[in-house]
């Protein structure tokens, strides 16, 4: 990252580069996530990703004399806030294909945008009508069951929620961080929820969710590491890209992944999207772009 800083003058462009790059990688190893699920809980996968992750990047951070943050309770809040986000979205990618789970994230931009009007900060008319085109399209992905609403018709949408807000405050309360401790908190936050939530886990729990302590195959173990490897390196480069630009601003360029995500998803599990979710990923990308190219404006 520091040698593109170098390289690149221009903050929204790295900004740009950082978050396609992140969001690619998330949408290829996101893919193991319904053969992870066939195996093992939620709770465990966290866990084990979690540590995996952690020993990956302490020596980074050792390296980088990055143990002590500047603000310690804005990194928490930040790791707190993305941990519901992505607790949500992992919870969902067990029973709904990644494509689907992750357009549901895909609608941070709204609530970024609400959360704004709420505050009284004027919103930009042209970039708002993107953004509300942009959370019809997610919905045209996701496909909530209207008439039979469950917690998968509002899960996506909670974790878009929790994960705009995330990305909100991550100039404000922690824009002079490093953007590896960022990484490291998150990780380690997300980890100690998923122990938390390993401990609640009823006995004898067979779901995806409820599923207590179980053996690994060595496939899923890789899996695991594959996983860890992936989010240190794409959630270090979605924080930095965070650093550099506007939420709604690198939110745009975030949705790239979908194509990622629906070609890996097709090519492994035979996740086949309908005309409707392909209008809407066609639809998401547009705006996106449009949103993108209307500028960093706040």
């Amino acid at each position: 990252m520091a040698v593109i800083d170098a390289l690149i003058a221009s903050r929204p462009l790295r900004a740009a580069l950082f978050a396609l790059t992140g969001m690619g990688i998330i949408g290829a190893v996101d893919n193991v996530m319904p053969e992870v699920a066939q195996h093992i809980g939620l709770a465990q996968f966290h866990v084990v990703r979690s540590a995996m992750a952690l020993c990956l990047i302490l020596p980074i951070l050792l390296a980088n004399g990055g143990l002590r943050p500047a603000k310690p309770w804005g990194v928490l809040g930040r790791s707190a806030l993305i941990t519901l986000g992505m607790g949500f979205y992992f919870a969902c990618v067990g029973f709904l294909p990644v494509t689907q789970a992750l357009a549901g994230v895909f609608t941070a931009p709204l609530w970024i945008m609400l959360m704004n009007l709420a505050r009284g900060r004027r919103v930009d008319p042209v970039g708002a009508l993107l953004i509300c085109t942009g959370f019809a399209a997610c919905l045209a992905v996701v496909q909530p069951p209207l008439t039979d609403l469950t917690w998968l018709s509002v899960g996506p949408l909670a974790a878009g929620f929790f994960y705009g807000m995330g990305g909100m405050v991550t100039r404000s309360w922690t824009g002079e961080e490093n953007a590896w401790l960022l990484t490291g908190a998150y990780l380690a936050v997300f980890g100690l929820a998923a122990v938390v939530w390993l401990l609640l886990q009823p006995e004898g729990g067979t779901s995806y969710l409820t599923r207590g302590w179980a053996p690994m195959p060595w496939h899923i173990l890789f899996f695991c590491a594959l996983q860890a490897v992936g989010a240190v390196t794409a959630v270090a480069l979605i924080a930095r890209a965070y650093q550099l630009a506007a939420p709604a601003y690198v939110g745009a360029f975030e949705y790239t992944v979908l194509i990622v995500a629906a070609g890996v998803g097709y090519a492994a599990w035979g996740h086949a999207l309908n005309v409707q979710a392909m209008a809407g990923i066609a639809v998401l990308l547009a705006s996106g772009a449009a949103l993108a190219w209307w500028g960093d404006r706040e």
